[in-house]
């Protein structure tokens, strides 16, 4: 019988992070993610942030957390990190909500046009009412309307089409 173990989102992120693996050129496994550059504010430090530290102080951890200073500048370094290592490796970035993310949108568009792996972990907002993480299960969930774009492939990539009022970044 398994045990059932209840992770947040950001404890259940950080442990697959830390649990790829990829075969290198000499044919060892190395970690996937070589670890995370972060800039702790608001919307990342109680749920990602509590992760990164627990798994930090974990024996055997092979996912570091590099403390930056600039958001375009740490994505700008993980996409560096995923063309020196031809794809094969990447590093994450995470930062607050607001301007934070925003300023990875430049390099979330380098990564795109070439095709370089990274990922990006803008911060949330914290739930209404809610005190501190919550299970991705304990979240409800709204099914919004969406709006058709007339391309049948975008349309699948978007969930059934554009939700009215968001941005699609391409």
């Amino acid at each position: 019988m398994m045990k059932t173990v209840r992770l947040t989102m950001g404890q259940a992120l950080v442990r697959h992070l830390g649990a790829l693996q990829v075969e290198s050129a000499d044919g060892s496994l190395v970690p996937y993610c070589a670890g995370v550059f972060t800039i702790f504010g608001h919307g990342n430090v109680a749920g990602i942030g509590e992760a990164l530290h627990a798994e930090h102080h974990r024996a055997g951890s092979t996912l570091p957390t590099h403390r930056a200073h600039n958001e375009q500048g740490m994505a700008l370094a993980a996409i560096g990190f995923a063309k020196a290592n031809f794809r094969r490796r990447i590093m994450a970035a995470c930062t607050s909500i607001g301007p934070g993310a925003t300023n990875m949108v430049t390099a979330a568009g380098m990564a795109h046009v070439n095709r370089l792996p990274v990922l990006l972990l803008p911060g949330a907002h914290a739930l209404a009412g809610a005190a501190g993480p919550q299970l991705y299960a304990d979240i409800d969930t709204v099914v919004a309307e969406r709006l058709s774009t007339g391309i049948g492939e975008f349309d699948r990539v978007l969930g059934g089409g554009v939700v009215p009022g968001s941005l699609v970044l391409i």
